[in-house]
């Protein structure tokens, strides 16, 4: 079970299985990606663990490696990763390959799960800012998460279709090297071709109404307000009857200035999101 009181507590020396890490090398669409994996404790052999698959933002600055050792803590398994294409990854970076790569490494996750002693049927998602747009649209295209934690989460095409002037301050990125990409507007033409199709409110009718979503928004985040980012997302999904829940905390885009409030609440909204 996730346990919220054993966060930021080494677990004892006699667990029966030792907290540990490994390594996944794998294929999505013929490039490889890198999985980092982080195994609980266990008390005893037979246990088994829910899994988080984290997703990070764009390019992925902010990786959010230590709310990734608090849910271990916590007694979840934890999987990172980085999309093709950035952070000298292989392949080619666009916003379809991340949500291809998404789809491809919760396969993975799921038909190796018995080996590091994961419930395949609670895999949940935690993305954050564009990892949020991953995790949206991959669910959409039939993930089969228990639930999903969105940090900030980023409505990229929302950006484009109306926010234009913010599309194309983040689209600047492409020239700084972070993307392997085969021209300048490779990544842009990717979003304008799929737009309508991405917008939050649109995938949102793909999505499934029998799990949980929980929403966390900072008043001080000026590159996914809750207005834009969230809120339309979130009524659409209450709409259609989902379980939605929303918090907010008085922070920017990255939550540097709260980060052991972030992290109790996320482990929180988890382990309610696992008792269901």
């Amino acid at each position: 079970m996730i346990c919220p009181e054993k966060l930021f507590t080494d677990p004892a020396a006699d667990v029966a299985v030792r907290p540990y890490n490994d390594t996944i090398i794998m294929e999505s669409h013929g490039s490889k990606l890198f999985l980092r994996l982080h195994i609980p404790a266990f008390d005893d052999m037979e246990s088994t663990c829910p899994v988080v698959l984290m997703l990070h933002g764009y390019p992925g600055n902010e990786r959010n490696f230590d709310i990734a050792q608090s849910l271990r803590m916590a007694g979840m398994a934890v999987v990172q990763f980085s999309y093709r294409g950035v952070w000298g990854g292989h392949g080619y970076y666009s916003f379809t390959h991340i949500i291809e790569d998404t789809l491809a490494v919760a396969e993975c996750i799921i038909e190796r799960a018995a080996e590091y002693r994961i419930d395949p049927d609670r895999l949940y998602l935690f993305g954050h800012s564009v990892g949020g747009f991953a995790a949206v649209n991959s669910m959409a295209k039939g993930l089969p998460a228990a639930g999903a934690v969105l940090l900030s989460p980023c409505d990229m095409a929302f950006k484009y279709l109306h926010r234009p002037e913010e599309c194309d301050n983040l689209m600047e990125s492409q020239t700084k090297g972070y993307f392997n990409i085969p021209h300048d507007t490779y990544i842009v033409e990717n979003l304008a071709a799929n737009a309508d199709e991405w917008l939050f409110v649109n995938a949102a009718d793909h999505l499934k109404t029998d799990i949980p979503y929980a929403f966390i928004g900072g008043t001080r985040d000026g590159l996914t307000p809750a207005d834009g980012h969230i809120f339309p997302l979130m009524e659409r999904m209450k709409a259609r009857g989902a379980n939605v829940s929303y918090v907010e905390f008085d922070d920017g885009h990255d939550y540097p200035a709260t980060r052991m409030q972030l992290t109790r609440q996320i482990v929180s909204f988890l382990a309610e999101m696992d008792q269901k």
